[in-house]
Protein backbone atom coordinates (compact mmCIF):
# COMPACT_ATOMS: atom_id res chain seq x y z
CA UNK A 1 0.00 0.00 0.00
CA UNK A 2 3.13 2.15 0.93
CA UNK A 3 4.50 1.82 -2.27
CA UNK A 4 1.35 2.60 -4.36
CA UNK A 5 0.87 5.51 -2.50
CA UNK A 6 4.43 6.84 -3.33
CA UNK A 7 3.86 6.19 -7.33
CA UNK A 8 1.02 8.48 -6.70
CA UNK A 9 2.41 11.57 -5.07
CA UNK A 10 5.19 11.12 -7.06
CA UNK A 11 2.92 11.35 -10.03
CA UNK A 12 1.30 14.14 -8.43
CA UNK A 13 4.29 15.88 -7.74
CA UNK A 14 5.70 15.44 -11.84
CA UNK A 15 2.06 16.75 -13.00
CA UNK A 16 2.45 19.81 -10.59
CA UNK A 17 5.90 20.45 -11.97
CA UNK A 18 4.62 21.24 -15.75
CA UNK A 19 1.79 23.25 -14.71
CA UNK A 20 2.11 27.25 -14.18
CA UNK A 21 1.56 28.98 -11.07
CA UNK A 22 -1.39 30.98 -12.40
CA UNK A 23 -3.90 30.30 -14.89
CA UNK A 24 -5.49 33.83 -16.28
CA UNK A 25 -8.81 33.83 -17.68
CA UNK A 26 -11.52 35.81 -17.90
CA UNK A 27 -14.21 33.31 -19.55
CA UNK A 28 -14.99 29.39 -18.88
CA UNK A 29 -14.14 29.37 -22.39
CA UNK A 30 -10.68 30.94 -22.41
CA UNK A 31 -10.08 28.63 -18.96
CA UNK A 32 -10.47 25.38 -21.30
CA UNK A 33 -8.84 27.40 -24.43
CA UNK A 34 -5.72 27.70 -22.28
CA UNK A 35 -5.91 24.07 -20.38
CA UNK A 36 -6.12 22.40 -23.81
CA UNK A 37 -2.99 24.11 -25.09
CA UNK A 38 -1.00 23.43 -21.88
CA UNK A 39 -2.16 19.57 -22.78
CA UNK A 40 -0.98 20.36 -26.45
CA UNK A 41 2.58 21.75 -24.93
CA UNK A 42 3.07 19.37 -22.44
CA UNK A 43 2.41 16.52 -24.61
CA UNK A 44 4.60 17.92 -27.70
CA UNK A 45 7.16 18.37 -24.82
CA UNK A 46 7.14 14.75 -23.71
CA UNK A 47 7.05 13.97 -27.45
CA UNK A 48 10.09 15.77 -28.31
CA UNK A 49 12.31 14.69 -25.36
CA UNK A 50 11.43 10.87 -26.10
CA UNK A 51 12.64 11.53 -29.74
CA UNK A 52 15.96 13.39 -28.44
CA UNK A 53 16.49 10.92 -25.80
CA UNK A 54 16.70 13.41 -23.11
CA UNK A 55 16.29 13.42 -19.29
CA UNK A 56 15.99 16.69 -18.04
CA UNK A 57 13.50 18.06 -16.18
Amino acid sequence: MAKARKAVETTGSLIERLLPQHIHSVTARGFELTLACLVIACALGFIAQARLGGNSG
